[in-house]
């Protein structure tokens, strides 16, 4: 399945829980289905993003890990 980005939002160096902040100002910016490439780069923001999808229904279509962070893209659907 190709997945389409509509935004990328570069959360790597944030402390956690800013990953989650800066997701939450990009949703407010897209319709819903549309698609966001979050990068961060350690394991709390990491935990915190899959938090927030689970109690929002916004879902983590996909995890990429690379060199020195992870890519999540996470739908938005409401």
């Amino acid at each position: 399945m190709e997945i389409v980005i509509s935004k990328k939002v570069d959360c790597r160096w944030m402390y956690t829980p800013l990953a989650v902040v800066h997701l939450y100002f990009a949703f407010r910016e897209l319709r819903a289905g549309e698609v966001v490439e979050l990068l961060i780069n350690n394991e709390e923001s990491h935990a915190d993003v899959l938090s927030w999808s689970r109690m929002t229904g916004n879902p983590v279509l996909r995890t990429r890990e690379k060199d020195d962070y992870t890519v999540l893209f996470v739908q938005k659907t409401n």
